[in-house]
């Protein structure tokens, strides 16, 4: 069974401030509270490894995806230079590059974003520019 968008972001989001010993929060820094924040700003499915289904299921009979997907996202500091909490988030995703969780696994895969679309996300947000960690979560993964 693959994880809900919400599931897979959720776990990641605990994961990473199990292992930094930091607050992580969902969002944008868009108030003063210290740590890590977890930004998920594109979601998308893997067409990479997706088959055309004969019989396409109705609306009503999808209840979750049953699709490989990923959701882009940034691991953004707060304050802007808390180096040290983001060096910790960067040991977490370069330790632990599959996660393992009750009903499938994660894979975190490190992201280039062009700095245009970079400063489009902080300033459609209205948060001032800082050093950030894209990422990818990729869910299940498959045959590697």
């Amino acid at each position: 069974m693959i994880l809900s968008i919400a599931e897979s972001i959720e776990t990641t989001r605990q994961e990473i401030a199990t292992f930094t010993g930091v607050n992580v929060t969902l969002g944008m820094p868009d108030n003063p509270e210290q740590g890590l924040y977890l930004f998920p700003y594109l979601f998308s499915l893997d067409t990479s490894s997706r088959s055309l289904p004969t019989n396409l299921p109705s609306r009503d009979e999808v209840s979750s995806i049953d699709q490989p997907y990923y959701v882009k996202c940034l691991l953004i500091p707060n304050s802007p230079i808390d180096y040290t909490a983001l060096s910790k988030g960067y040991d977490f995703l370069n330790s632990t590059p599959l996660l393992e969780t009750n009903k499938e696994t994660l894979r975190f895969v490190f992201d280039n974003i062009a700095t245009e679309e970079l400063t489009r996300l902080f300033m459609s947000t209205g948060v001032t520019y800082r050093l950030t960690i894209p990422f990818i979560i990729y869910t299940p993964i498959g045959d590697l």
